[in-house]
């Protein structure tokens, strides 16, 4: 019998992705979806690896199914690394773009003026 895993993704060309990744391994791969879970836990960490283990964690316990999560978005270099969160999801929506611009304009200015 094949291990079921839990892909914690509602995005269809994500779990595409893990199934052919996964396809040589004895496992049944399983989206939210599938399961019904449409809630999605508060993102509160410092990164992408502690994001990825809070979803991995939140969905276990919902499901109890072994859980595969993981966490993405833009890190800016020209702002000390900083992440924007949820950018991926929300395909670079309107005000994380502003923002980005806006931030990256006043260091620009900042620099040119010292």
């Amino acid at each position: 019998m094949d291990a079921r895993l839990l892909i914690a993704t509602t995005n269809p060309a994500k779990l595409s992705q893990y199934r052919l990744l996964l396809a040589a391994y004895p496992l049944r791969l399983i989206s939210l979806r599938e399961l019904g879970i449409e809630q999605e836990p508060e993102e509160t960490g410092a990164g992408f690896i502690e994001n990825a283990l809070i979803k991995a964690r939140y969905y276990f316990e919902l499901a109890r199914i072994s859980t595969l999560a993981d966490d993405g978005g833009l890190e800016v270099d020209a702002l000390g690394g900083a992440l924007l969160r949820r950018a991926a999801r929300a395909r670079i929506a309107t005000p994380v773009t502003k923002r980005l611009v806006d931030e990256l304009e006043v260091r620009e200015r900042a620099s040119t003026s010292a």
